[in-house]
């Protein structure tokens, strides 16, 4: 097993390539988090685009990074799962406590709108749209306090959801 590192900043994508379930493979990884950890990277992506499986013991890991980022205000997001993958997050009962984007954009974008200041815009936001209140939305992105493409982001993840949105 291997990991691409692509680091900028307090933020980082990893790319897995191969299984991280055996013992070696998830030594590396916790390794390899609690470095990125001490050098205080606040922001992650986990890509799974080349990622063949994933094992209690890595996602035991993730869980204990994703619990040292709250203090951080940091954010753990994955991306490219396949289908299988994210069975494997829904059969562990952890969709609720990660992040799954589509792609590794789409990933960046939700790290960008965590690393804006203020931290109540995002469920405002949320609440906007989901509450039909395209007004709200258009004010906080002409006052320059939300990033536009959010919106878009917001009204795709919604719809991939099965939530109506305006």
């Amino acid at each position: 097993m291997e990991i691409e590192e692509l680091r900028d900043g307090d933020g980082v994508v990893l790319a897995p390539r191969g299984s991280l379930t055996a013992a070696a493979a998830c030594a590396t990884l916790e390794k390899r988090l609690a470095a990125l950890l001490q050098d205080r990277v606040r922001f992650y992506v986990l890509d799974g685009r080349e990622l063949t499986a994933l094992g209690s013991a890595a996602l035991r890991a993730l869980l204990r990074l994703q619990r040292s980022l709250r203090p951080l205000q940091g954010r753990l997001v994955f991306c490219s799962l396949d289908a299988r993958l994210r069975e494997t997050l829904a059969v562990a009962g952890f969709e609720r406590d990660f992040a799954v984007a589509a792609d590794r954009q789409a990933a960046l974008a939700q790290l960008q709108a965590d690393a804006t200041p203020g931290p109540e815009l995002g469920p405002a936001l949320l609440a906007a749209l989901s509450a039909g209140r395209p007004a709200l939305s258009a004010r906080l992105r002409a006052e320059g306090r939300i990033d536009p493409r959010l919106g878009e982001l917001l009204k795709a993840t919604l719809a991939g959801a099965g939530h109506p949105h305006p």
